[in-house]
């Protein structure tokens, strides 16, 4: 599971961000966690955004990979 703060990335979208927190959806009945992500949409212009999506579909950016290795 992932905590605030950590670096993630979408795994369909490309899209990384920032969690910032956490969420559910039922699907078919059965509670499915989510997480809430403050992502960048255009560096440049400094627009973000926030994205809520299946805790599964997120993996952990290589930023933070290292920085749990190290």
């Amino acid at each position: 599971m992932f905590q605030v703060g950590d670096r993630v990335i979408h795994h369909a979208s490309g899209q990384s961000g920032n969690v910032i927190g956490y969420g559910h959806q039922i699907i078919d009945g059965v509670y499915q966690p989510t997480l809430i992500v403050r992502v960048v949409r255009d560096r440049e212009l400094g627009q973000t955004g926030v994205v809520e999506d299946l805790s599964a579909n997120w993996i952990p950016s290589e930023e933070e990979i290292h920085s749990q290795v190290a």
